[in-house]
């Protein structure tokens, strides 16, 4: 899928021209062009893949099927041709429809009945790069929190587990910036405890899969998020100063219009604006208004 088409031999400094031909898949893939030896690495992402639930149309991970098993379909999202595949990786799980596709599609899962008491077990089932999660439990088990919201710093809690008994059951972290202390197997009741990391970004949510039941972890961003605002401070003489106020770190680009509805353009020779507080309006001093009459700001 890459092909040298210029410099396949040469002598002294030269360029080489290598071709990659679009992935039709939605697996990303790795290849190496060797140039006088030396190894360049060609890495290429994958066609866009989702797996929805048919019922909400919302982005689905896990699932807790009945112990009498049952059907589970499964809606995959893609780009129109994009190829992919679906594969159970437990016996007691069986992919009856949709094991291959191309673009987007409908996957039916077989769940077998379980009738091992006071146990609990776990499928994966992996869709294209993604992978979908089957608990089943001979067991009522609730857990509380179901939600939990966690400082930009990061930080550790615990999540009371009640399964009744001794039953069987695992506790997975469904993003890699949180971790389960102390093990995925456990049985019976007690409290869980999960260590979330600190946050560099934006605002953030990922869950944590505990007996079968979802534990919801938003952690706050880095810096607090702001919507962008313009202000008008002052105008005399046809000079107008404005305040701007945004998320403090991030570049905000101040626009102006004749009219409400725009044509809204970039103010010419105005550099975007970085907000450095999120209580305090930035002053901006226009030289003149010309036919703005209207501003915004929008964070880029």
């Amino acid at each position: 899928w890459a092909t040298v088409l210029s410099g396949a031999s040469g002598s002294g400094t030269a360029s080489v021209g290598v071709k990659v031909e679009p992935n039709p898949t939605v697996y990303p893939r790795t290849g190496v062009v060797r140039i006088a030896e030396q190894p360049l690495t060609l890495n290429q992402a994958g066609r866009f893949l989702s797996v929805l639930n048919p019922e909400t149309n919302r982005p689905w991970e896990y699932t807790l099927a009945t112990t009498d098993g049952g059907l589970i379909t499964l809606k995959v999202q893609t780009e129109a041709g994009a190829t992919w595949e679906a594969i159970s990786l437990a016996d007691w799980v069986t992919v009856a429809v949709g094991a291959h596709g191309a673009g987007p599609g409908t996957i039916m899962l077989i769940v077998d009945a379980y009738a091992a008491s006071g146990n609990s077990r776990l499928a994966e089932v992996d869709i294209g790069p993604r992978k979908f999660l089957v608990v089943q439990r001979t067991y009522d088990a609730n857990v509380n929190p179901n939600a939990v919201d966690v400082a930009a710093g990061g930080g550790s809690g615990g999540i009371s587990v009640n399964v009744g008994g001794a039953g069987a059951w695992r506790a997975l972290s469904l993003v890699p910036w949180v971790r389960i202390i102390g093990g995925e197997n456990r049985s019976g009741s007690g409290i869980l405890n999960y260590e979330v990391d600190a946050n560099t970004g934006d605002i953030r949510s990922g869950s944590m899969l505990i007996a079968g039941e979802s534990v919801i972890v938003t952690q706050k961003p880095t810096t607090p998020v702001v919507p962008p605002r313009v202000s008008i401070a002052t105008v005399a003489g046809g000079q107008v100063r404005i305040g701007i106020r945004g998320t403090p770190g991030l570049a905000h680009t101040v626009e102006s219009a004749p009219e409400a509805y725009g044509p809204w353009q970039a103010l010419p020779g105005v550099s975007p604006i970085v907000p450095v507080s999120a209580d305090a309006d930035m002053l901006l001093d226009l030289p003149t208004a010309g036919a703005a009459k209207f501003f915004r700001v929008r964070r880029d």
